[in-house]
């Protein structure tokens, strides 16, 4: 009880020291009385007595700080992954650095960040392919078609007409030009050039008998049909009766009987490659104007006779022997 009243007296020995000292009644500034007192440039901090007060920039988490230079009542608010804001160690906002998760990117296959698809859209990234933007992008193999996203591009040849096609796979920029029926080529549907099938007139043809087409007769000329009859072409054609010959539009044809030199004759209906030989006096036939086999008439010699005082013709002798005359006479025929 002796050692509890001396440290009471103590005690108020040292409080009526501290009244003196620090006017009279205020108990003497600490370091952690939670209140800016003494020397303190902050409360319980600075001065020559306390420890320095802690700042938002000096690199450790000090004072009221929930974080190194940040947080508490003091500091700007400690940074987050979801404050809107890039700040601390973020690469980005909200995102990368050793606290937040890794910031999105255009190329990391995967949708995320302000992206409206996978590595596309959103006010980062390039826009997202559609099919109907007017350029080839994305998986199109044409422009805004093909892949695995977009209808199937056209061709020239998949038998519709569709794209910029004026007609089933033709026209427009991309196909060739859509065949017509006055295009100088045989094209589409046609069967000859520029004419047949079911859009064009049908083909002109050599045998139709009418003069059509190219043709510069009917059914012949031009660079599609025989060649027209002439009276000179050297062969038997058109309305002909012979070769040249004949027919309404030619000369009447030569004949071995119309007693006059014409044609091939080499004679007056005789000779050459139509008519029979023409007579001779040593072709051993009676023929022509002969009066005898080979002799008489205004061509050949006078045909032998058993009375012209010569011997000539089959005669044996003068006169006689042969076939035609008597026999001759001998020395001993007894007469």
């Amino acid at each position: 009880d002796e050692d509890q009243s001396n440290d009471t007296e103590r005690s108020h020995t040292t409080e009526q020291v501290a009244y003196i000292v620090f006017g009279g009644g205020a108990p003497a500034p600490t370091c952690d009385d939670g209140i800016q007192n003494g020397n303190e440039t902050g409360v319980d901090c600075g001065g020559p007595d306390c420890a320095p007060c802690a700042t938002c920039d000096d690199g450790i988490q000090n004072g009221n700080e929930t974080g190194v230079d940040c947080g508490g009542p003091d500091c700007a608010a400690c940074p987050t992954c979801d404050d809107g804001i890039q700040n601390g160690n973020e690469t980005g906002v909200d995102c990368g650095g050793p606290d937040c998760a890794a910031c999105p990117t255009c190329d990391d296959g995967i949708q995320n960040g302000n992206e409206t698809g996978i590595d596309c859209g959103g006010p980062d990234c390039a826009p997202c392919t559609s099919c109907n933007d007017g350029i080839q992008n994305g998986n199109e193999t044409g422009v805004d078609c093909g892949g695995p996203d977009c209808a199937p591009c056209y061709s020239c040849n998949d038998g519709i007409q569709n794209g910029n096609e004026t007609g089933v796979d033709c026209g427009g920029p991309d196909c060739a030009a859509c065949p017509t029926c006055d295009d100088g080529i045989q094209n589409g549907n046609e069967t000859g050039v520029d004419c047949g099938g079911p859009d064009c007139a049908a083909c002109v043809t050599c045998d139709d008998g009418i003069q059509n087409g190219n043709e510069t007769g009917v059914d012949c000329g031009g660079p599609d049909c025989p060649a027209c009859p002439t009276c000179d072409d050297g062969i038997q054609n058109g309305n002909e009766t012979g070769v040249d010959c004949g027919g309404p539009d030619c000369a009447a044809c030569v004949t071995c009987d119309d007693g006059i030199q014409n044609g091939n004759e080499t004679g007056v209906d005789c000779g050459g490659p139509d008519c029979p030989a023409c007579p001779t006096c040593d072709d051993g036939i009676q023929n022509g104007n002969e009066t005898g086999v080979d002799c008489g008439g205004p061509d050949c010699a006078a045909c032998p006779t058993c009375d012209d005082g010569i011997q000539n013709g089959n005669e044996t002798g003068v006169d006689c022997g042969g076939p035609d005359c008597a026999a001759c006479p001998t020395c001993d025929d007894g007469i």
